[in-house]
């Protein structure tokens, strides 16, 4: 059975999605004319969010060890 709650990466397309959206209306020009750099910025900024990935696992019940 699925479960997107359970599912890591549907936390962080959420939280994709609502990045991309608030970056719109500035980003304009740059949507525009080259959206395919601006969603790779999107993806960087918000993959490199040390919160965003443990707290999308730890909500999947995933324990994550510390090296």
């Amino acid at each position: 059975m699925y479960s997107p709650d359970l599912n890591p990466i549907e936390d962080y397309f959420g939280e994709l999605k609502n990045y991309t959206r608030s970056r719109a209306h500035s980003d304009w020009e740059i949507i525009k004319y080259n959206f395919k750099r601006f969603l790779q910025e999107c993806v960087r900024i918000v993959s490199s969010r040390k919160r965003s990935a443990r707290g999308h696992f730890e909500n999947a019940f995933i324990a994550i060890k510390e090296p």
